[in-house]
């Protein structure tokens, strides 16, 4: 298929419009693809994820408090990193 066979050459074009016409078929089927290929690739959480943030503002979930257990073996080590004794 050549494009430009018969545009400005003062020919008719006539026997490319099938070719004409199944390109642009092509090309639309094509287009389409790509554009349902960008839509699936988002996930559904990312969708109405906010875009846009406040510097040094953390936005996401809160977490759970830590019980007394925890906080002991945290701390210890924390210690232990910070080169401290128990």
């Amino acid at each position: 298929m050549q494009w430009g066979r018969c545009l400005g050459s003062g020919k008719s074009c006539a026997g490319s419009v099938g070719e004409m016409m199944l390109m642009r078929k092509i090309t639309v089927l094509a287009m389409s693809s790509l554009l349902l290929a960008g839509l699936g690739g988002c996930r559904e959480e990312d969708r109405n994820r906010p875009l846009a943030s406040e510097k040094g503002v953390y936005t996401g979930p809160t977490g759970t408090k830590l019980n007394d257990e925890q906080l002991r073996k945290l701390r210890q080590r924390s210690s232990l990193q910070s080169g401290g004794s128990l």
